[in-house]
């Protein structure tokens, strides 16, 4: 998301880092950048001895490694599986059939693996197994599959990810959200901004630094519209994230929030038209000096003067 380690990446990650796992390298180090040799120890050696020649094999992304590799992915052995997937990702486009064959395994830690790999690579192949698996039935196998399916930029990507906005799993959501920003299509504006309303923080957040994304020119439009209509925190949400896109058009609409009674949506309001630096805000932003409501321990009205002070400021640099 740079793209966020999936559980995947952090489970791999923090079992290289174990202390006894690297105690247990020596052998494999005996193989230093030589392929034929780790590859006999991934094959006949033991369970740590395969797992550090798995990982060193990846290293070197030698294509001599793929097979075999391949068969280690398939092992009983978690551990085994899991790094033998990252290293044939490492390996990438001579990786590609491999790691295909591995997003349909019953595993769905050895999928999830494969479908985050198949993120680095190309082709109408590699496309067709992320569509796949953006209905896997686990769930960090489709949050996997919507970042993935970004990161290759194929036409099919928004038709595959967009649908991953409504799913039942939080961290679906979140992901297809940062997919679609990755993915920089106009037209998710407002399947992102009907996101607004979701009740995880984490979902949230990742809509507002999509919209973000995408632009003022995208999302201005279905953001504005959000700020007159709803639920409270949803207007709210909406008026922080214009601020975020320094968009003109948005400033009557801030302006309007102003006036209403939940000092939360007043405060993302001021908040807003804070970023924008508009000098019409200022008359309006004045008219708060008598609002006594408390956000965040400290009363509107200094939130207000606060903001006054500070879009005086930008005008005076101009």
């Amino acid at each position: 998301m740079h793209l966020k380690l999936t559980l995947v990446s952090i489970f791999v990650a923090l079992l290289l880092a174990c202390p006894v796992y690297a105690a247990q390298q020596t052998a494999a180090q005996t193989c230093a950048q030589d392929t034929a040799c780790l590859i006999d120890l991934l094959q006949n050696g033991g369970m740590s001895h395969k797992l550090q020649a798995a990982r060193e094999l990846g290293s070197l992304a030698d294509p001599a490694a793929v097979n075999p590799l391949y068969d280690a992915a398939r092992s009983n052995d978690q551990m085994l599986a899991t790094i033998a997937v990252a290293s044939l990702g490492r390996i990438g486009q001579p990786a590609a059939a491999e790691l295909i064959k591995l997003a349909g395994q019953r595993n769905p830690f050895v999928r999830a693996a494969a479908v985050e790999s198949l993120g680095n690579l190309k082709g109408d192949e590699v496309a067709s197994a992320l569509v796949q698996a953006t209905h896997d039935k686990d769930r960090n196998v489709r949050a996997a599959a919507a970042i993935s399916l970004a990161g290759t930029g194929s036409s099919r990507a928004y038709i595959a990810i967009e649908p991953l906005l409504r799913d039942r799993s939080r961290s679906v959501r979140a992901s297809a959200a940062k997919a679609l920003g990755i993915l920089g299509d106009p037209k998710a504006a407002p399947s992102l901004a009907e996101l607004l309303d979701d009740m995880d923080l984490e979902v949230a957040l990742e809509v507002v630094a999509a919209l973000v994304k995408l632009g003022p020119e995208a999302s201005s439009a279905p953001l504005i519209e959000l700020t007159g209509k709803g639920p409270s925190f949803i207007r709210a949400r909406a008026c922080t994230t214009l601020g975020m896109l320094r968009e003109p058009s948005a400033v009557k609409p801030l302006i309007d929030c102003l006036t209403a009674s939940d000092p939360n949506l007043v405060r993302a309001a001021i908040y807003g038209l804070q970023l924008i630096g508009d000098a019409r805000a200022i008359a309006p932003l004045k008219n708060l000096r008598y609002n006594l409501q408390q956000v965040d321990g400290k009363p509107i009205y200094q939130w207000a003067a606060e903001a006054i002070a500070n879009i005086e400021s930008q005008q005076g640099v101009r």
